[in-house]
């Protein structure tokens, strides 16, 4: 993964955040904040495991 993936992967997640930053403050729901908590956390974890796994060897 070259350094300008890394950078777009971080802008999508940016963007991602930002996304339904906007929506938990206009719909300030319980219910809403820990459906969109979760999802904003798997996908910080597939970010962070695509952008900083080591690349595998093909046999």
């Amino acid at each position: 993964m070259s350094l300008a993936d890394k950078i777009i992967a971080f802008i999508g997640l940016l963007g991602l955040i930002v996304f339904n930053s906007v929506i938990l403050i206009w719909v300030a729901e319980p219910d809403l904040i820990i459906l969109v908590s979760i999802a904003l956390l798997l996908a910080a974890y597939d970010f962070w495991r695509t952008v900083f796994s080591k690349p595998r060897e093909e046999d």
